[in-house]
């Protein structure tokens, strides 16, 4: 079984680190990639940021909340979400292939419910 996957970035004041977070992630998954980006408070250029590698929609927080509340928030507020769900830092530098190795183990044993690389 193959999978898709829905990305949650929750970016606070993450001008620093989105660019290459999203360059990196870009090459992270043959697969689909479904991208929730959360404007979670103080980002200057989240909406020049190149979002063509994703489908993605853009979510933007009432107010500024805690990283967990904010992944709540796009949990719930989201277009539609894939089967598989990854919550990922702004700051991550993902190597190439990861995503779709973890998707691999998922697949590999329906026992699983997390993975992590």
């Amino acid at each position: 079984m193959l999978f898709n996957i829905s990305i949650i970035l929750v970016a606070f004041h993450a001008d620093r680190w989105l660019p290459s977070c999203l360059a990196s992630l870009a090459g992270a998954s043959e697969r689909g990639m479904h991208l929730v980006l959360v404007d979670n408070s103080g980002n200057t250029t989240l909406h020049e940021q190149d979002l063509s590698p994703f489908e993605a929609e853009v979510l933007t927080t009432p107010r500024p909340l805690g990283f967990a509340e904010a992944n709540n928030f796009a949990l719930v507020e989201a277009g539609h979400l894939e089967e598989v769900v990854l919550f990922l830092n702004q700051d991550t530098i993902s190597p190439p292939g990861w995503i779709d190795r973890c998707l691999e183990a998922l697949a590999a044993d329906p026992s699983l419910g997390a993975v992590s690389p």
